[in-house]
C-alpha cells in the first residue's frame, strides 16, 4: 500500500519476469488487479518514488480496440482519443496533463506502437508515459482497487 498526495495504491511491482502487454494484463488479472493506471500527476510521483531509477513497465493504457482511442484496463475509461483536428500530443496533453515522455508522444512510431510503459524520460530524467510495441517484453506494475467498506 503506497501513498502520495491525493493517490493511495495496492501496487505489485513484477520485475522478475519479463513479459508482453497481454500477458502482464493476465497476470495482474490472475491476481484480482490491473495493470496500474496512471491518471494523476500524483499517481506517477508515487511511482517514480517506488520505482527509483528502473524503467520499462507496461501500465494498464492502450489503443488496441481502436487506433487513437486511448483505453484504462483498470476501468474501460477512455483517457482521450485523437481526432483530425489535433495531434496525438495536443490530445494527450489536454487529457492527460503532462504525464508523457515527450512532445511527440504518443506516436505509434512505424504503425506499430499500441501499449504504453513507463520509461526514463530524456526529456524530464524522470519516468513517463510512453507508447510502444505489445510484443516487446517488460516488467509490469499491478495494482489493486481499493474498496472502501
Amino acid at each position: 500500500m503506497y501513498r502520495y498526495g491525493s493517490e493511495i495504491a495496492c501496487i505489485a511491482v513484477i520485475k522478475s519476469s519479463k513479459v508482453n502487454f497481454t500477458l502482464a494484463s493476465s497476470h495482474c488479472e490472475q491476481m484480482g488487479a490491473n495493470l496500474v493506471s496512471v491518471k494523476t500527476l500524483d499517481k506517477l510521483q508515487m511511482l517514480i518514488e517506488i520505482l527509483g531509477d528502473s524503467t520499462n513497465f507496461w501500465v494498464g493504457l492502450d489503443d488496441m480496440v481502436e487506433e487513437g482511442t486511448y483505453v484504462w484496463r483498470e476501468d474501460g475509461q477512455v483517457a482521450f482519443k485523437i481526432n483530425a483536428t489535433y495531434s496525438s500530443r495536443q490530445m494527450a496533453e489536454v487529457a492527460m496533463n503532462g504525464l508523457w515522455d515527450h512532445p511527440r508522444e504518443p506516436n505509434n512510431y512505424a504503425d506499430n506502437e499500441d501499449c504504453i510503459q513507463l520509461k526514463q524520460s530524456t526529456t524530464h530524467g524522470e519516468l513517463r508515459l510512453n507508447d510502444y510495441k505489445c510484443f516487446t517484453r517488460s516488467k509490469f506494475i499491478c495494482e489493486e482497487r481499493i474498496r472502501f467498506v
